[in-house]
């Protein structure tokens, strides 16, 4: 058979898989790390919410504490919760969204469709959505383990401004 190198090897043992349609999303370098470990596990959906723990054998209480509804999953927390949809407003109306995602389902397609879109408002997307997904995301444990909330005006506004600052950070390296 002969020598074959390494690389070659490699590729011939790894285990090649689809590209789901949110990896350009997250695993991009305008995205900052955290946020793109919290969106990878947002769109897998393995974030520890209520009714993940529960699924593993841990007894507690379903409710959302961003907006006291008796149900905390995945879906509901980023996009059916009524807090986080006032977030998403908010952030759509900053960077000319015509409306937020509804839904994880919603966020993919949303995902696919905007890969089509010019370099710099797939950029601005790309960071907003993310961004956003971290935010609630920390809110929410901000809430649970610290006993601290942030309304959601001031939170949209952290948000835009880390929009604003990732995209300056970004627009300076290129």
């Amino acid at each position: 058979m002969g020598w074959v190198g390494v690389g070659v090897m490699f590729d011939r043992l790894r285990t090649k898989l689809a590209i789901v349609p949110w990896f350009r999303i997250i695993h991009d370098k305008s995205v900052k790390p955290k946020h793109a470990a919290i969106g990878l596990l947002a769109c897998q959906n393995k974030l520890p919410s209520v009714d993940n723990l529960q699924q593993r054998g841990m007894s507690l209480a379903n409710r959302c504490v961003l907006c006291e509804s008796p149900e905390e999953t995945t879906s509901h927390l980023f996009f059916n919760c009524s807090y986080s949809f006032g977030i998403w407003i908010s952030v759509c109306n900053r960077i000319s969204w015509q409306s937020p995602p509804s839904s994880l389902a919603h966020m993919l397609q949303w995902c696919k469709h905007y890969n089509k879109v010019k370099a710099r408002g797939k950029l601005v997307r790309r960071v907003a959505l993310v961004t956003t997904l971290y935010a609630l995301w920390r809110e929410r444990n901000s809430r649970i383990f610290q006993g601290k909330s942030t309304s959601s005006s001031n939170l949209s506004q952290q948000i835009g401004h880390s929009i604003a600052t990732r995209m300056y950070h970004c627009e300076r390296s290129f």
